[in-house]
């Protein structure tokens, strides 16, 4: 029997870790040097103790670890929303702290840390030295284990956030989105309506509407559009498409058009107004204009109130869409089924989080088959069309100012 939890902080000085506990004549066995540890194991003091007992620190940084932090953080922030709603004031006290959190020190006790009291002095000493937080399954501890939130709805008054660093302005030197500038709400909403009028120019040209129709569809659509007061969102190559008449636009040309419908989905779920697709499914567009009020007279009300994900919401989800579509270029290149967790903790360039990708047979999944045994056809549509939810969600981030000109490298 064993138990997990962890410790998050800002930051830590892990000489001082050691000191402490070595200070408590704790039993401690430290793996690495003490300024630069990964791992420390700690002993019960009683020499009567039968079994392997033992409490095991594994220390995690931004730095070493940035794409653990990528997953965490979204996690623990929506976790913080839903406990907090009936106590407002540290609910806003915890979502300032989370995005500067940049140490977890994950904890193990076998069997429990409630089984030795040794166990509790070390993690309330190590909490204590680098002015934690306990993240365990029922909910947040502050640094004397009391209740900050928990699933159960109680709390204690006299829990305490950890303090936020007097000057909270400084540039993160470790932060990679430091010089990315997300876009405004509002802009990411003119951005949907423009990239929806665009992708829809291009299904007006496919057999999916009929030829006698085509022609007053093109027409209602571009009312619509200059009725809305976001032609300063088009690119030229935009208006280049939106000009052009009817039956005009070559095959290749229709069939990005309809791809990029992705890319709408995209900034959709950004703005809380439709679930992210998964990749392994086509588009339902129809559904997807519905929401977005494609023709409808109120559409400007999504321009006027929108509602962004928080920064670290969109991260995650671009760590994911990332991992997708380095599997489904690898898959082009090298069509051969590959230990999908295994490889993408140990590219060139950095490891990649795929806890949140489906996997079968430890590779890349399409409708609960691995990619080997999947529709090629899907599996090509995908290929296609990640490219497309990619550059859409590295726009959200920030990665470029101007959509057309985001990078999609893996």
């Amino acid at each position: 029997m064993f138990q997990q939890g962890s410790i998050f902080s800002i930051a830590i000085d892990p000489r001082a870790v050691v000191d402490v506990l070595r200070r408590a004549e704790l039993p401690v066995d430290v793996a690495g040097p003490d300024d630069d540890w990964r791992r420390i194991t700690i002993r019960p003091r009683s020499n009567g103790v039968k079994g392997n007992h033992a409490l095991v620190l594994r220390l995690k940084t931004r730095l070493t670890d940035s794409v653990y932090f990528r997953k965490q953080l979204p996690a623990m922030a929506g976790q913080i929303r839903r406990l907090g709603i009936s106590v407002p004031e540290r609910q806003q006290a915890m979502t300032q702290l989370v995005p500067r959190l940049g140490t977890c020190i994950g904890m193990t006790a076998m069997p429990r840390f409630s089984d030795h009291p040794d166990f509790l002095e070390a993690i309330t000493l190590v909490a204590r030295t680098i002015d934690g937080m306990f993240s365990v399954p029922a909910g947040f501890l502050d640094a004397e284990s009391r209740p900050l939130l928990m699933e159960d709805g109680t709390y204690d008054p006299e829990a305490r956030v950890p303090a936020l660093p007097e000057i909270d302005d400084v540039e993160d030197p470790l932060d990679e989105h430091a010089h990315m500038e997300m876009p405004s709400p509002r802009r990411v909403a003119e951005r949907l309506l423009v990239m929806t009028v665009v992708a829809y120019r291009g299904l007006i040209e496919s057999p999916e509407i009929a030829e006698s129709k085509r022609a007053a569809r093109l027409a209602r659509l571009a009312d619509w559009f200059w009725s809305q007061e976001i032609g300063h969102e088009l690119e030229d190559h935009e208006r280049t498409i939106l000009d052009t008449p009817l039956g005009g636009l070559d095959p290749g040309t229709v069939q990005t058009l309809g791809d990029s419908f992705d890319a709408v989905a995209v900034l959709a779920w950004a703005l809380r107004l439709a679930e992210m697709p998964s990749h392994d499914c086509f588009i339902d567009r129809r559904y997807l204009t519905d929401a977005i009020g494609l023709f409808s007279e109120d559409a400007h009300f999504i321009v006027d109130s929108a509602d962004l994900r928080d920064a670290i919401d969109l991260r995650a989800q671009a760590d994911r869409i990332m991992a997708i579509h380095w599997r489904l270029r690898e898959w082009q290149l090298r069509p051969v089924a590959v230990d999908f967790a295994k490889v993408a903790s140990e590219t060139w360039f950095g490891s990649m989080d795929v806890s949140n990708v489906p996997l079968r047979s430890n590779d890349l999944a399409f409708h609960a088959r691995p990619i080997g045994n999947a529709d090629p056809r899907l599996v090509e549509h995908s290929a296609a069309t990640i490219v497309h939810r990619h550059r859409a969600i590295n726009w959200l981030c920030g990665h470029n100012a101007i959509y057309s000109e985001v990078q999609t490298a893996t």
